[in-house]
Parts: structure tokens; C-alpha cells; sequence
């Protein structure tokens, strides 16, 4: 097994319920239909943050939200198939640089704006957790009282049928990380929704490591949630703040020609 659950709790048992993992899967289709929620997810190599990503609103939909890659902080906003990217000193008079996911797909940049606005590919890894699930703990987490699963995910499930969010190239390029199965915690929260996914990759023992990722070190994913059914909505900018992505790329400004290095660390379920 390559796959190791990151994390910790307050406490742990052996706990193991017959229904744990049904209620795994409910709750992440319960978490999927909530409407809008607030979502971060983190990546670490060998306890470094690599990406930092913040999304608020309707999953794959209208919201808020910010990339963070090294030095780099840029703002974005999701509003009706258009993202609006906030670089710095964009213009003298503007703020934002709106493009489409077309326009972000082709500058490279799409995996971290345009895919980390959709937590269903994390929550997607639990439609295929499979019994044994063992109980950890229980903590609190933004202020709900939550239960900390340890399960294992059924990678061959993901590969025969993607779904819910988890596409079948991004099944393939987690089967190339972690084999056959894996191991992962996920927290549900009282309210019967998932506030926390975590688990780990040791990179120098994948069986076939995609090209993105360095050949050795330990991968750390972390996906928060809270927030749900919450009024997250954003207003479209106003015109004489925004500048189409031409307009910028003409600009003495411009910076938009390397884009931020996120490719790296960027979670398989895109």
C-alpha cells in the first residue's frame, strides 16, 4: 500500500461500524447537494505547502475564491462561465482580468482556478469506500462535532465506473499514484455532511507515478468543507473594472504569459 492516511485527532479506538461505510457515501451525496459551501484544499511535499486553494459558493458554479502558489496570491471569481483572475497592478484603473474556462485551459492554469472550485472531486473519492471502516475519533471542526473515519477507497470501482464528480482520467492518474486501493480519513460532521478528506502519497513508491509529480518525497492532500446552504453569492465586477484577456496580454503589465507553477501538485480528479 502506498497510500497513507495525513492527519490527527484527539482521540482514537477500533470502533467499526457495518454501516460506516454507507453512511461515508451519504454523507458526501449529502455534502454534493447542500447547494453552496466554503471549500479549501491544501498540498504538501515533505511538509511543505506546495497550493493553497479557497473556493466559496455553488460547487462548479458562481462563487469566490483564491489560488495561493508560492509567492503568488491571485484572487478569482466565478460568475456564469467566466473567471474573473485579480493579478496585481493589473492597471492603474483595473482590478480584474476576466476570461473563459477556454481561455484559462489554454494558458494552463485551468486545474487550479477553473477545477479547485469544485470540492465533488474530492468528495467523489467516497463512493467507493469499502467496509471495513474503522472510527478514529471525534473532534470539532469549524464548530461542528465531527467523527474521524479511516477507510479505504476501491481504486478499480473508480476506474470501471467514475463518477460523482471523479472523472475517469483522474481515476487513472490516482490508480498511477496509489495501485488498486487506498487509505483515506474522512471527517462527517453531525449535521451528516463531510467537513474533512485527508491522506498521503509516499511518491517513491508509486507503481506509476504520473510525470507531474517529483520522483520522491511525501504528497499530503487536505480538503476542508463548512459552510453548507450558507448565502455565498458574489456580484459581477463592474466594467470599468475589468480588462479582457487580450487587453492585459497588450498591457506593459502583463504577467499572464507564465503562469503560476501548479501542475505538480494538483489532486487526480480533475
Amino acid at each position: 500500500m502506498m497510500f497513507v492516511a495525513a492527519g490527527c485527532s484527539k482521540a482514537a479506538d477500533t470502533t467499526r461500524g457495518e454501516d460506516s461505510a454507507a453512511l461515508l457515501r451519504d454523507a458526501a451525496a449529502a455534502s454534493v447537494s447542500a447547494g453552496s459551501l466554503k471549500f479549501s484544499f491544501n498540498a504538501a511535499i515533505d511538509g511543505q505547502l506546495q497550493v493553497h486553494t479557497e473556493f466559496a459558493g455553488k460547487p462548479a458554479g458562481n462563487g469566490s475564491g483564491r489560488v495561493q502558489t508560492g509567492q503568488r496570491n491571485i484572487p478569482f471569481l466565478a460568475i456564469d462561465d467566466r473567471f474573473y483572475i485579480g493579478y496585481a497592478d493589473v492597471a492603474p484603473d483595473k482590478k480584474w482580468v476576466v476570461m473563459s474556462l477556454q481561455e484559462l485551459e489554454n494558458l494552463g492554469v485551468s486545474a487550479t482556478v477553473g477545477d479547485q472550485r469544485d470540492p465533488q472531486q474530492a468528495l467523489a473519492l467516497l463512493s467507493s469506500v469499502k467496509e471495513p471502516v474503522q472510527k478514529v475519533g471525534t473532534e470539532t471542526l469549524n464548530g461542528v462535532p465531527a467523527t474521524r473515519y479511516r477507510c479505504t477507497i476501491d481504486i478499480k470501482a473508480l476506474l470501471a465506473a467514475p463518477g460523482g464528480g471523479f472523472s475517469a482520467d483522474g481515476a487513472r492518474r490516482l490508480s498511477g499514484l496509489v495501485g488498486d486501493s487506498a487509505v483515506i480519513d474522512a471527517w462527517r460532521g453531525d449535521d451528516g455532511k463531510i467537513h474533512r478528506i485527508s491522506y498521503g502519497v509516499d511518491l517513491a513508491k508509486s507503481p506509476a507515478r504520473p510525470s507531474e509529480f517529483p520522483e520522491t518525497g511525501k504528497l499530503a492532500y487536505q480538503y476542508d468543507f463548512s459552510d453548507y446552504g450558507k448565502d455565498l453569492s458574489v456580484e459581477t465586477p463592474a466594467p470599468d473594472q475589468v480588462m479582457t484577456l487580450d487587453e492585459y496580454k497588450a498591457s506593459p503589465r502583463a504577467e499572464i504569459g507564465e503562469p503560476p507553477p501548479t501542475t505538480t501538485v494538483v489532486p487526480p480528479g480533475g
